[in-house]
């Protein structure tokens, strides 16, 4: 169904893997350091265009002409592409269309699609007008043949959300690595994500813990004769869900307070004791290995 399965991870397939990832690199700070960091490196790389025949008319023209079309003459910079080549980092693969022009010097923008159409050369030869990505998270399927070829990616974006195929022979695919042909290569992420998984996941208990510990646990007791747990009681099955609510939503900060009926007791027990473990110590060692994971698998 053009879906693929290498990956034995289930969260770490397809459409899911991306917004895995994306939140790894927009919310983390290691890793958004990290892929920073490359796409920095790359986007500072020089690139050069040489004839292949120097001193031959024909093959230096030909680079000239290829120089002045990817460096000169496209709608986005060569470091801003750059910039998004380098997403297949994040992500494992990155892909763009191939859009063309014909190269007859300035067009007045009457429209978007008019100013986009300039170009600095009038010698009216076809020109490259944008390698323009598609981005991972409009991935639908991929459209591969029998025998494991890649035909195209299958996407749906804003603002129609129809599926439109981007065929491979008018695109640019760039992967991490091409085990299997696969379209989607591995991210850099990967051997990261088991240890952001529980980096996340403790932070949010730490945060949990410092704010029970600074408040109180809340403690919320019935009157005496009233039988909240009884689920036959309707008024019972109200009053317990009402007490829940209350103590889950206690917080300490400019808006606190609580008004409770009459005979109801409210109380904050304080922590017992010291962790046997340091919480701060488990999540430098989880920051150390995501980012030993990254240096190893760039």
């Amino acid at each position: 169904g053009g879906l693929l399965d290498d990956e034995f991870l289930r969260e770490l397939r397809g459409t899911s893997a991306v917004k895995i990832y994306g939140e790894m690199g927009a919310n983390d700070p290691i890793v958004g350091a990290g892929l920073f960091a490359y796409t920095t490196l790359a986007r500072e790389v020089t690139c050069s265009v040489t004839s292949a025949q120097p001193g031959n008319q024909l093959a230096d023209e030909i680079a000239e002409f290829v120089r002045g079309a990817m460096f000169d003459d496209m709608n986005l910079s060569w470091r801003d592409w750059l910039g998004e080549c380098f997403s297949f980092l994040r992500y494992g693969w990155s892909y763009f269309e191939v859009v063309y022009k014909r190269r007859s010097g300035y067009v007045a923008p009457s429209d978007a699609d008019d100013a986009q159409a300039s170009s600095r050369y009038n010698d009216n030869r076809i020109g490259w007008r944008k390698w323009a990505i598609r981005g991972q998270d409009t991935l639908w399927k991929w459209n591969l043949d029998d025998h494991g070829g890649i035909r195209g990616m299958v996407q749906k974006a804003a603002p129609h959300y129809l599926p439109v195929e981007i065929p491979i022979w008018k695109a640019l695919l760039f992967r991490t690595r091409t085990e299997r042909n696969s379209p989607e290569g591995v991210s850099i992420l990967r051997t990261a994500y088991l240890p952001w998984y529980f980096k996340r996941r403790i932070q949010i208990i730490r945060g949990i813990g410092i704010e029970r510990d600074l408040a109180g646990l809340p403690v919320l007791t019935p009157p005496e004769g009233m039988d909240i747990w009884n689920a036959n009681d309707p008024k019972a099955v109200t009053l317990k869900s009402t007490a829940e609510k209350i103590v889950r939503s206690i917080r300490r900060d400019e808006h606190e307070g609580i008004i409770k009926p009459f005979g109801w007791t409210l109380e904050l027990l304080s922590s017992s004791g010291a962790r046997q473990f340091n919480i701060t110590e488990v999540i430098a060692q989880l920051n150390a290995e995501i980012a030993m994971s990254m240096m190893t698998d760039f």
